[in-house]
């Protein structure tokens, strides 16, 4: 009975993978030549290898990733040559959507922070994307904000000192359209109120016309956030040190990169992205992005 269930499952989960838009264009002949300008660099790190090997419940996932080859992609987002595939088709057909309309309107980057959405290290299988998503958009749905198109991000949020357990920060980047940047960060921050673990839920920045925003916004590498209580930093106004909190980066550890590819492969290519009133479609060759009316 065991065995008919994995196999009911691994149906299901190829199903989903052939029906992805971006998995669809990465096998795509038309994008496949694109992919060999990356050469070496696709490879699998050896971290990664052995932080899948590591885990009995992903010896599926490590068999499928490893037989991933160019012509025969295993379509998963926990194959870092398939993720980074994703994110360089996604910054180019974003940059190209965004150009077309950047005379318009103006354009915003986008972080927010939805209260209530820190996950418990160990319970990432559990996390309700979908509904997260569905949050994020109701932020979204201000006349202030025309269109906008994001991805999801995780980290694992650390205190310094150890004083609370750890937890996944799933937190959103996008691109926002808008007539006024101020009144955007105004109805987003009413939208996306502070919290105990987001003191500062939301950043606007206008977008300064670099095109590497959008490959931040579609990054295919997740890292540790170590929180910082007590910061020392220089205050200009006041000409002195003040003490606030402050953060760093790290790696993953094995256990932590086994956790989140294994939800990573179950969400899909398509399962980050996140759109308002704009979506994917499907061309004669690959995907492209155009606005919708709602």
């Amino acid at each position: 009975m065991k065995n008919v269930r994995q196999s009911i499952g691994t149906r299901a989960c190829q199903r989903s993978r052939n029906r992805s838009l971006v998995g669809g264009a990465i096998k795509n002949r038309h994008y496949r030549g694109k992919e060999t300008t990356r050469g070496r660099a696709l490879d699998m790190p050896k971290h990664m290898r052995r932080a899948i090997k590591q885990a009995d419940k992903a010896r599926a996932l490590a068999a499928s990733v490893g037989r991933c080859r160019r012509g025969h992609r295993c379509l998963s987002p926990a194959c870092p040559q398939c993720a980074q595939a994703a994110q360089a088709l996604l910054t180019s057909i974003t940059n190209k959507f965004v150009r077309e309309h950047e005379n318009e309107c103006r354009i915003a980057f986008v972080t927010v922070i939805p209260r209530n959405s820190l996950v418990r290290k160990g319970a990432l299988h559990a996390f309700n994307l979908a509904n997260f998503k569905r949050r994020v958009r109701d932020g979204f749905m201000k006349p202030s904000a025309l269109w906008a198109i994001g991805s999801v991000d995780f980290s694992l949020n650390e205190r310094q000192y150890g004083a609370r357990e750890l937890t996944w920060f799933p937190h959103v980047h996008s691109i926002v359209a808008t007539y006024d940047v101020d009144e955007l960060a105004r109805d987003l921050r009413a939208a996306f109120p502070r919290s105990d673990h987001a003191p500062r839920p939301v950043m606007v920045k206008e977008w300064d016309g670099d095109a590497r925003v959008f490959a931040y916004i579609f990054k295919a590498n997740f890292g540790r956030r170590i929180s910082i209580e007590k910061m020392q930093r220089f205050n200009k106004r006041t000409g002195k040190n003040r003490a606030c909190r402050g953060t760093t980066s790290g790696r993953l550890r094995v256990s932590e990169r086994i956790e989140l590819a294994l939800y990573l492969d179950a969400v899909g290519l398509d399962g980050r992205l996140l759109f308002r009133n704009a979506r994917l479609y499907r061309t004669e060759k690959s995907v492209r992005i155009q606005l919708t009316t709602s």
